[in-house]
């Protein structure tokens, strides 16, 4: 991981080719901080079951830490799955709690956001919650799966205005034309992710396969590409497919606080 912009021109010190040494400075000036939590049982769904976490702590799955005047999300009149709470800071002052059903419909999906020091309760489920067929396991939810922080800078993501702005400037420096070098970018980003992957990301850059995300979110609810930021992912892993290996990302709008959702795969 890049724990700080230093970080980013050791790694490409030691990357090896002089293409990244060269690129340093325009790759740490991209860099954005995020959050990555990471599984704390590796074995997921297969390990032994798991305790209930503390209230206001983070995990995927389980139930809801929520105010007392929070009102279950629904889509069509059906209540939403809960998939995970993390708090969020350093990086937002806040802990969001993430709800889904169809995430590429209207409704389809939910970001509470709760202030990590005001009273909680833990909510049960109501009755007939659903969620996607794109979530290939939804009995990965049922069940409590705690997560940790990782802190850290992220850079451009494929494929966003972003990465391809990035892109054209890491081009313009190479002394002649390289088909390969956005491979080797690519590489070289995953770097900035914790070992062993991680199951959720917060802030940083949102991706896109084949198209731009934010594009997309323009063309539904308006405003510029430039408005919608990354607010939070969760990936596939090992025991909770999206798709085909996919994820379930969420953009926010700096205007209006509005949320865009999707679920993307290959």
């Amino acid at each position: 991981m890049f724990t700080h912009t230093e970080g980013i021109y050791v790694a490409a010190k030691n990357f090896g080719g002089d293409s990244l040494q060269a690129w340093a400075d325009d790759i740490a000036q991209s860099a954005k901080p995020a959050l990555w939590f990471t599984l704390l049982d590796p074995a997921g769904a297969e390990g032994a079951p798991t305790m209930e976490p503390p209230v206001g702590s983070s995990y995927v799955g389980g139930r809801p830490d929520v105010t007392a005047d929070f009102v279950w999300p629904t889509q069509d009149e059906k209540p939403l799955t809960f998939l995970f709470q993390v708090d969020a800071r350093p990086l937002f002052p806040y802990r969001l709690a993430v709800f889904a059903g169809e995430p590429n419909e209207p409704g389809g999906h939910h970001v509470a956001y709760f202030d990590p020091e005001a009273p909680t309760e833990r909510r049960d489920y109501p009755a007939n919650t659903f969620l996607s067929e794109w979530f290939m396991d939804p009995e990965f939810f049922e069940r409590y799966h705690p997560v940790i922080p990782h802190q850290g800078l992220d850079i451009p993501r494929w494929s966003s205005e972003a990465h391809d702005q990035l892109m054209d400037i890491l081009q313009a420096r190479l002394p002649e034309e390289d088909d390969e070098f956005e491979d080797l970018y690519e590489d070289f980003r995953l770097m900035a992710e914790p070992d062993g992957g991680a199951i959720i990301r917060v802030g940083g850059y949102h991706a896109g396969i084949g198209f731009d995300s934010a594009a997309d979110a323009v063309d539904k609810l308006g405003g510029a590409v430039s408005d919608w930021r990354h607010l939070v992912t969760l990936d596939s892993t090992r025991d909770m497919c999206i798709g085909d290996a996919g994820y379930f990302q969420v953009l926010r709008r700096d205007l209006d606080g509005a949320t865009f959702a999707g679920t993307e795969s290959s």
